[in-house]
């Protein structure tokens, strides 16, 4: 599977319009430490015909920051079967929230990696 998410912004409003085919929400992260989900979405890209891509909206504001993530990301499982999930995910990028860009990302993609331990991983770890 391929996550994949379209964003177009207007430079008046700071208000992106995305169309997300991705099994999982985009996060959006608030300067002041608090993330938000994207949940408007659609089917995996090229697995349904005719699928509709309905479009969401949220204003960015200075110092926000989009997070789009892999499944691998929430369903990396450790040595019980537990997944990491989004909870996880979310504390991770709050308590990353005072690094700056674009090292704000790496507790997010080593805290997964530190949940399997010697686990062996199932998918890809990506984040945008």
């Amino acid at each position: 599977m391929v996550a994949l998410f379209l964003a177009g912004s207007t430079q008046e409003c700071g208000e992106p319009s995305t169309a997300t085919p991705v099994s999982h929400p985009l996060l959006f992260w608030r300067a002041e430490g608090c993330v938000e989900f994207l949940e408007v979405g659609g089917p995996m890209l090229g697995g349904i015909s005719g699928a509709a891509f309905p479009s969401g909206r949220v204003v960015l504001g200075r110092g926000d920051a989009l997070i789009s993530y892999s499944d691998g990301i929430v369903e990396c499982r450790n040595h019980q079967g537990e997944e990491f999930g989004a909870e996880r995910l979310v504390a991770a990028s709050q308590n990353a929230g005072h690094l700056p860009q674009p090292t704000c990302l790496y507790p997010c993609s080593v805290l997964p990696k530190i949940f399997a331990g010697t686990h062996a991983r199932e998918d890809d770890l990506t984040l945008m």
